[in-house]
């Protein structure tokens, strides 16, 4: 909610990407595949150009880097001058740019959509849990009321999204790293195309298919924690799986996914899996998807036209839905 293959989310840290980028690694598999892979996001990341000039794949791979190094400045909760930081520490932030009101907004519609299931102000809740776990390993989790006194800072509705500023309500903090990484996949995927470039399978945290394969055969990418494999074309892939990270709890139910309705993680899905032609939306549906029961989801949906899922129930059963 990338590798696919190996778990993922959400503990891995917001653009944890280290102070240098990675070099480029290039591995040409023939003669017209350039392939470059490195780490970004905490996770594994991969381009592969397929007809691609090498010299050319080259640049545009560190015009993509040089993209990613800009929007990390914007949403790392991880460098003290990013503007997120900024933001939570004071609660307010000047002069946005437009990345951080672009994403906002979009944030403000999943809010509303999925009735505050996707909601970034859980970021208390988290500090909570990690700071607890931190101190208390094997135990069930901080005290009651501690819970509650952190889950009613949760509240999207209490942010104000102005030309000039960014508010956050009182004592509240946000993370996004349930959908920064679609946004900035999306970033990477719009420069490639305005660039002329077609027939890539990019991975920037989430998977994002330009086009297909030279021929017209879609890309195959293989749902993360299963066997199964779906096909791609311009479309992106984003998942969510409990077992992407579970704090050190007596229970071993604390993980790093949190139903900001019940301020606990949801017990519902193992995996969800979700297909739509921007990588921002599907990153925050499959956050959200992740508290929903089956019922719920399908009637979210119709506000997401061109989507499919595909859920992993506790048993390991995979059931697929499109609209």
């Amino acid at each position: 909610m990338p590798h696919k293959a190996i778990s993922r989310r959400r503990f891995l840290s917001l653009i944890a990407i280290a102070s240098s980028l990675p070099t480029l690694a290039a591995a040409k598999t023939s003669v017209s595949t350039y392939s470059w892979r490195g780490t970004l996001m905490g996770a594994n990341a991969h381009m592969t150009f397929y007809g691609a000039d090498e010299t050319a794949a080259i640049e545009v791979t560190r015009k993509c880097l040089a993209e990613v190094r800009r929007l990390e400045n914007i949403f790392s909760l991880y460098q003290a001058r990013s503007q997120i930081c900024a933001l939570n520490r004071s609660g307010t932030l000047r002069a946005p740019s437009h990345d951080m009101r672009h994403l906002l907004f979009i944030c403000q519609q999943l809010y509303r959509n999925t009735k505050g299931k996707f909601d970034p102000t859980i970021q208390p809740l988290w500090t909570l849990n990690r700071d607890w776990f931190a101190k208390n390993p094997q135990t069930s989790g901080p005290p009651a009321a501690l819970v509650q006194q952190k889950k009613a800072l949760v509240g999207f509705d209490k942010i104000h999204i102005g030309t000039t500023r960014i508010e956050l309500g009182k004592g509240q903090a946000i993370t996004l790293n349930g959908i920064a990484q679609g946004y900035i996949t999306d970033r990477i995927t719009d420069l490639l195309r305005r660039a002329g470039w077609s027939n890539i399978l990019v991975n920037m945290g989430e998977y994002y298919a330009i086009g297909s394969k030279p021929g017209g055969s879609p890309f195959k990418v293989q749902l993360a924690n299963t066997s199964q494999t779906i096909p791609l074309a311009n479309q992106a892939l984003a998942s969510s799986s409990s077992t992407g990270f579970v704090f050190p709890s007596s229970t071993g139910r604390q993980t790093h996914l949190i139903d900001p309705a019940t301020a606990q993680s949801p017990q519902i899905w193992q995996s969800v899996h979700v297909s739509h032609p921007r990588a921002t939306i599907c990153d925050g549906l499959s956050t959200a998807f992740s508290a929903m029961n089956a019922a719920q989801i399908r009637a979210n949906l119709v506000h997401f036209p061109k989507t499919s899922l595909w859920t992993q129930n506790k048993a390991g059963e995979i059931s697929q839905t499109s609209l």
